[in-house]
């Protein structure tokens, strides 16, 4: 699955608003928004812009946040939302995204804090590539520090969107586990904070973890006897066939190594043409790094030995015949074969007998 965003707009009103886009939205965009309140209430009292999909909101904290989407048909270029009383104050964002395939029912969870200088929205259950959307809420002015964690990308800036007495943030992320929890944090306590946190995801493309087992769908009407994935043969690797799922073992991405969209090619024994399939393989690994030591650069290194361990302090991988090049840069280290997900951080030591030098540092995995 693939989501780019394109565009967020923000607008506030008394009793009502409207967010406009920029350059209205084409067939099969997402489009996502956002209705805040100052005060506690149910979404019978709004009234959001026709054709938008309620998905959730957060009202228990006496802050009312709630998000709605659409698939665009082609055209759309505003939000609107008004509040019954008509006399309070209301914000509203709108964000759209470019996808590749119709959307799944999209999940959501709510979170509330008092008296706390950061709000966790989460656990959520998801996939890796989904787009994760959310909306973060604090009484008082906006915070200069306030930041997401997890990746998350702020749409709405440092500042924020002011909503009387409140600041709204809105932001994203691609998710990178099947489990994900997003932190907003401030630079001070408030007494009132609010959530919300959406998954969505397209049928678009499969997405598999290096090294992983997959089942992928098909609509071929016979039974898959070749395969190929970025123009390699993994015929070998098909372990079954039930109805139109095709299963294959961890051996069908094992010529992968950067994370990427790649077309995996079916054929079956009908007369029905090949199938092809984006399917987006994630590389879990430690990115590209500079080894240096007391301020200097270790280059040109032909014998380092690399361990790996993760937050327990358990061993968790040991590597020999590691490189840097006349940079002191050391390429991205595949670690595909991990449990451990992108954003969890080991403590790794290098070492290279010939030269008689030795680091040790901390470095989150990510997509590599």
């Amino acid at each position: 699955m693939a989501f780019n965003h394109l565009e967020t707009v923000t607008g506030g009103g008394t009793g009502s608003a409207i967010a406009t886009l920029a350059a209205a939205a084409a067939s099969n965009d997402l489009l996502v928004a956002t209705v805040s309140l100052y005060l506690a209430n149910t979404t019978a009292n709004i009234t959001a812009q026709s054709g938008f999909t309620f998905v959730g909101a957060e009202t228990s904290s006496s802050r009312y946040v709630a998000v709605y989407f659409k698939e665009a048909i082609g055209g759309e270029a505003e939000f609107t939302a008004s509040y019954s009383d008509g006399t309070e104050a209301i914000s509203v964002t709108l964000s759209r995204y470019s996808k590749s395939g119709a959307l799944v029912t999209p999940t959501f969870v709510t979170a509330i804090a008092t008296n706390a200088t950061s709000i966790s929205a989460g656990p959520i259950d998801t996939e890796v590539g989904a787009l994760l959307f959310g909306i973060f809420r604090h009484d008082g002015p906006s915070s200069d520090s306030a930041g997401f964690d997890n990746g998350f990308v702020s749409r709405t800036g440092a500042s924020g969107l002011s909503v009387r007495n409140s600041t709204v943030y809105v932001g994203d992320t691609t998710a990178d586990a099947i489990s994900e929890t997003v932190t907003h944090t401030l630079s001070v306590s408030t007494l009132r904070q609010s959530a919300v946190l959406v998954s969505f995801l397209d049928t678009a493309t499969a997405t598999l973890r290096k090294g992983s087992t997959s089942d992928i769908e098909t609509t071929l009407s016979g039974t898959v006897t070749t395969a190929t994935l970025n123009a390699v043969d993994v015929s070998d690797h098909i372990t079954g066939q039930t109805g139109t799922t095709v299963s294959f073992d961890g051996g069908l991405t094992a010529e992968i190594t950067t994370s990427g969209e790649y077309d995996l090619v079916l054929t079956d024994d009908s007369a029905d043409p090949d199938e092809t399939i984006a399917v987006q393989v994630n590389v879990v690994g430690l990115p590209a790094n500079t080894a240096r030591k007391d301020g200097g650069l270790l280059t040109s290194l032909t014998d380092l030995t690399m361990d790996a361990f993760n937050a327990s302090g358990t061993l968790v991988k040991s590597l020999t015949g590691l490189t840097t090049d006349a940079s002191g840069v050391i390429s991205p280290v595949d670690l595909s074969d991990l449990s451990e997900a992108a954003g969890d951080t080991l403590k790794v030591s290098l070492h290279s007998a010939a030269s008689g030098v030795g680091v040790t540092f901390e470095q989150a995995m990510e997509l590599i």
